[in-house]
């Protein structure tokens, strides 16, 4: 990403794209350059405010004889290895939905998400490495557990996806326009509850793009 005066140039591996503002709501700052040619250099140091951790999910399919729902559970439960317990207590998380899955249309998809694994450097993460066994047996004793509560039952988890979650150290969301150079936005942190937090924060960044004038506010992107 090379910032101008006026503009920025993003090199997105095949293409470029010319952008009059960029706003990074990115959960981490894997894979991201930041160059910038109108002005002062980019001050890194807040980005380790927004420290990488992989969140896990598996989901397998039932018969679709139950509604859709969504849950949280607080089981009491031993946390994975590697858990990071300063970000509260282990919990997980499940929805069911009817999901079409080669041509049938008559089971649910059950998916289940709450391992999660602290990453020192969010850099080192790659969305293609491989899903580790002992996240499958963590969720598989939770459903057993809590769930689908059959113990001789074996589960198939079709699907095993991970990601990276941004979150800041005191929770709260960092927005706002980059101090060395305004093209650049942030909308940071994911912080577990996403959807009126980043309400809040396009709102504001909507607001700042109009030419709003705003005060201080808790947001707001530390300047040194």
């Amino acid at each position: 990403m090379i910032l101008k005066k006026t503009g920025a140039l993003l090199d997105a591996s095949e293409h470029e794209i010319m952008a009059g503002h960029v706003i990074l709501c990115t959960n981490g700052f894997a894979g991201v350059t930041i160059i910038n040619e109108g002005g002062l250099g980019i001050n890194a140091k807040f980005h380790h405010l927004i420290h990488g951790t992989v969140g896990y999910m598996s989901g397998y399919l039932e018969t679709m004889n139950k509604p859709p729902i969504a849950v949280s559970y607080f089981p009491q439960m031993p946390a994975m290895t590697g858990y990071d317990e300063e970000s509260g207590d282990p919990y997980y998380y499940l929805t069911r939905r009817p999901y079409e899955y080669e041509g049938t249309r008559d089971v649910n998809l059950i998916s289940i998400g709450g391992p999660e694994l602290r990453l020192e450097d969010a850099s080192v993460y790659g969305s293609d490495s491989e899903y580790p066994d002992d996240v499958i047996s963590t969720i598989d004793a939770f459903v057993k557990k809590t769930y689908d509560t059959d113990p001789n039952k074996k589960i198939d988890y079709v699907f095993t996806w991970h990601g990276l979650m941004g979150y800041t150290r005191n929770g709260v969301r960092l927005i706002g326009a980059e101090p060395a150079n305004g093209v650049l936005m942030y909308n940071l942190g994911c912080n577990g509850v996403g959807i009126l937090p980043s309400i809040c924060g396009s709102k504001r960044i909507a607001r700042l793009l109009a030419g709003e004038t705003l005060g201080p506010s808790i947001f707001d992107i530390p300047q040194s």
